[in-house]
């Protein structure tokens, strides 16, 4: 069910004014750039990427790969959404890898395309191989250790980059608004705290249709149960207004704009979402445990280790964003956003016939998820933090976007699922 409503928006002049003092150098170096390369590397092609352990419920839509245990006692589905050639592309053609023990308890767990991998199996459920795929116990042909040492420095290479956007902190009937406004055509950056983060009940980001968004948030511990953060909202380039954040989006500028938002968080060692708040783009924690809540993630996933509650789902939304390629990113540099990972040298795995696992059978999985939060008009404000340079061209455009967001009327339109199916 979808709810519109408008109000005024009303900034302070600590936001219209102090955003602007601060030069830019950082714009050009960081929205000008041609070349760019997909910062996850060989996790690009999975929508769950651990390191360590893994206990989940509910269902990924995409691929999954855990380099330890991966606890699925209480049921799990993984690849509905993956196509043929995705799948294939894959490191063995595995959509499902599991370094150590995939434990099944009495449960089922169903891969739906691609193939299984494990290094032993536990229970007495079934592992279902509904898309006609093999179940191989025997060595994960992705070697974690490298995988992740790439990515731990391929997040704090982004951590580094300089920041061009403007982040604003405002108040809408009682609630903590906070707004991130980029105007760069190729990346928007912008650099928080995990405190000025989870201080917000509601998160807005604005900035152009086919541009990408680097979110990096600093400190140990992100938890979004701090400030009660119940929605996202993207403004919506076709519409101008906001669209509160949902499994499906209305038109192509807002899919681009989720699908090229990466939140990087390199020094967390802990990450936290709420219970029934869907949260866009990727998630890049590589040291950290993050636990999922019952909502949903439309993004990629990559953490040290991944839990969750209730029917929390990770959704079939790759990375398309486009980030400057360094001596530390993983992959090679391209001018087409999101390449497809190469794997030379992966093992073909030897079918085996492990007790309890079978080809065949029905397909499963559980879906669900809500967003929520209020959205209005939003006065005042404090400057959370801008980038620093000397781009004119830029710096007015930023100026102008915070003003543009501070004048007259803006239609926020609000969309929570009420039982609806992600398949």
């Amino acid at each position: 069910m979808r709810h519109t409503a408008s109000a005024a928006l009303v900034l302070g002049g600590s936001l219209t004014l102090a955003a602007l003092i601060t030069p830019v150098a950082a714009i050009a170096s960081t929205s000008t750039s041609t070349s760019c390369t997909n910062p996850f590397g060989v996790a690009a092609g999975y929508t769950e990427f651990v390191a360590g352990d893994s206990q989940r419920t509910a269902d990924a839509e995409g691929a999954v790969a855990v380099g330890g245990n991966a606890d699925f006692t209480h049921g799990f589905s993984l690849g509905a959404k993956l196509t043929a050639a995705q799948a294939a592309a894959l490191p063995g053609g595995a959509a499902l890898v599991v370094g150590g023990t995939l434990q099944l308890g009495g449960a089922n767990v169903e891969v739906e395309h691609g193939n299984a991998v494990y290094g032993a199996l536990q229970g007495s459920g079934h592992l279902w191989m509904n898309g006609g795929g093999q179940a191989t116990q025997g060595a994960a042909p992705i070697d974690f250790g490298q995988a992740f040492a790439a990515l731990r420095a391929t997040s704090a290479s982004l951590a580094a980059l300089p920041a061009n956007g403007v982040a604003a902190l405002g108040q809408d009937g009682g609630n903590t608004v906070l707004t991130l406004t980029g105007t760069a055509a190729r990346l928007n950056v912008f650099t928080l705290s995990a405190q000025q983060l989870q201080g917000a009940h509601e998160i807005r980001i604005a900035v152009p249709a086919g541009s990408s968004t680097v979110v990096n948030v600093t400190g140990a511990a992100y938890d979004m149960n701090a400030g009660q953060t119940s929605a996202f909202f993207l403004k919506d380039p076709t519409t101008g207004g906001w669209q509160e954040e949902d499994y499906t989006e209305p038109d192509a500028a807002l899919a681009g704009i989720r699908g090229g938002l990466l939140w990087n968080l390199p020094d967390a060692t802990t990450v936290v979402k709420r219970d029934g708040t869907a949260w866009p783009g990727s998630l890049l924690a590589p040291n950290a445990a993050v636990h999922l809540g019952s909502g949903n993630q439309n993004g990629e996933v990559v953490a040290a280790s991944l839990t969750s509650a209730g029917g929390a789902e990770t959704h079939h939304f790759s990375y398309t964003g486009c980030v400057p390629p360094t001596s530390t990113t993983p992959g090679s540099p391209s001018h087409s956003p999101a390449p497809s990972p190469s794997h030379p040298g992966t093992p073909t795995p030897t079918p085996s016939h492990s007790a309890g696992t079978t080809t065949g059978g029905s397909t499963g999985g559980s879906t669900g998820g809500s967003t929520g939060g209020s959205s209005g008009g939003t006065t005042g404000g404090s400057l959370a933090h801008t980038g620093g340079g000397d781009d004119t061209t830029a710096l007015l455009g930023a100026g102008a976007a915070v003003i543009a967001l501070g004048a007259g009327t803006v239609a926020v339109t609000r969309r929570r699922k009420q039982g609806a199916t992600s398949r």
